[in-house]
């Protein structure tokens, strides 16, 4: 009977100690101070659920917790020292938990990325691929370190040659475009095939286009074709849509208009611009489907709103010429603006074209000035150097049809200095000025 009286006097006294001390971990890690008046002396299940969404994710701490809840009340004091041991390494050292790179995964997934670098850091050089991969992502995009591509190559590298299929697509876009290492398009290929031969959907697209433009392998339509397909039957839209060019275009396999139809739609109908343009192309003229030019301004439209600069021009074209749509003045230059902004040269002569011509208040000599310059500038990147003459007449004849002011007057002779590549013309040149 003394020796119950005399555990009872123990265990009460630390009872009372480890729900306070537990109390107050479970305190400081509230994830906002006006939350803290959920807590009490025993935790609960939604104290429980705060800590695991808050960030403090150590599944050892959490299970301690969980362990002392259960044998709190059994008055054995060997499990309550063992509940206790587990919470308090979990506390000081998450480290020691199995799941360690489980807990970086869900910091980051949290946003609370200087306190996942910690974690991710310990599970990666554990050797843990996964947590590996998210320090890469860490390191390239600077989540809770300083941005450094090198030391994202360092450790994308090591979880990819430990067969991590995600580190492994992104290995190679790296080598594909020169991101912390030396471009070499071979061995991109190298990593994507790895990652596309474990069924990564992305890896498979991204080799689709390797192989579709001769990157880094001799170009075969056909492999590109089998890749894209296996990525789109996974519901990936890039590759859906390269799928559906490879059927428009007769690459690979038997040019089939109808088969173009169905790989578009479904990637529209994921949201995927390019694939909504190239649906609308479809209706437009009638290929795979019926003529259906509702249907046609429908996706030009999706995809405008999407920020494809080809569906704006188009669907600015529409509205100045009334094709399909009611002829609208205004909301032509809307659209050719858009894309206009996006260096779109067709866009940016029709957009000048409207402000130089319009009957209206639209019409602005300056304006159009500027954008038949624009317009030059960027058919000389595409090497379209008639295109870019076509631009210095415009211009021209705007100085005495719409009277422009000297720095736009000049603005031909400036054009055609970068025709010519720095052969000055007979005029004088023009005064600087900054075009809008």
């Amino acid at each position: 009977m003394q020796a119950e009286i005399g555990e009872v006097k123990i265990y009460r006294p630390l009872i009372h100690i480890s729900s306070t001390i537990i109390s107050t971990m479970l305190h400081s890690y509230s994830t906002c101070p006006e939350d803290r008046d959920i807590w009490s002396s025993n935790p609960s299940d939604e104290a429980e659920t705060k800590i695991e969404e808050g960030g403090f994710c150590c599944p050892l701490f959490i299970k301690g917790i969980r362990y002392w809840r259960l044998i709190v009340g059994e008055k054995d004091l060997f499990k309550l020292t063992l509940a206790c041991l587990l919470v308090l390494v979990g506390w000081v050292k998450p480290g020691f938990a199995a799941d360690v790179a489980d807990c970086c995964e869900q910091l980051y997934k949290n946003g609370q990325y200087e306190q996942a670098f910690p974690l991710c850091r310990e599970a990666s050089e554990q050797g843990d691929s996964h947590a590996q991969f998210i320090l890469g992502k860490m390191y390239y995009f600077g989540k809770g370190i300083k941005q450094d591509y090198v030391k994202a190559v360092k450790w994308y590298l090591k979880a990819s040659e430990q067969g991590n299929a995600k580190a492994q697509n992104i290995l190679g876009w790296m080598y594909n475009f020169g991101k912390g290492v030396q471009q070499d398009e071979t061995e991109a290929v190298k990593w994507y095939l790895k990652a596309a031969e474990q069924g990564y959907a992305k890896a498979q697209c991204n080799l689709g286009w390797m192989y579709c433009f001769g990157k880094g392998v001799q170009q075969d339509y056909a492999k590109a074709l089998k890749w894209f397909q296996k990525a789109a039957e996974q519901g990936y839209a890039k590759a859906q849509y390269g799928l559906a060019e490879m059927y428009a275009r007769g690459k690979g396999v038997k040019q089939d208009y109808v088969k173009a139809v169905k790989w578009y739609l479904k990637a529209a109908e994921q949201g995927y611009a390019k694939a909504q343009y190239g649906l609308a192309v479809m209706y437009a003229r009638g290929k795979g489907v019926k003529q259906d030019y509702v249907k046609a301004v429908k996706w030009y439209l999706e995809a405008a709103e999407g920020g494809n600069a080809d569906a704006q021009f188009i669907l600015g074209w529409m509205y100045d010429f009334g094709k399909g749509v009611q002829q609208d003045e205004t909301e032509a230059v809307k659209w050719y603006l858009k894309a206009a902004e996006q260096g779109y040269a067709k866009a940016q002569f029709n957009l000048a074209v409207t402000y130089s011509s319009s009957k209206d208040v639209l019409q602005n000599g300056e304006s159009a000035a500027d954008w038949y310059y624009k317009a030059g500038l960027s058919y000389l990147k595409e090497g379209k150097k008639e295109d870019a003459l076509r631009c210095v007449e415009r211009i021209k004849d705007l100085k005495t049809v719409l009277h422009l002011s000297v720095p736009n007057a000049f603005l031909a002779d400036k054009l055609l200095t970068n025709i010519y590549r720095g052969v000055a013309p007979k005029t004088s040149p023009a005064p600087e000025r900054s075009i809008k």
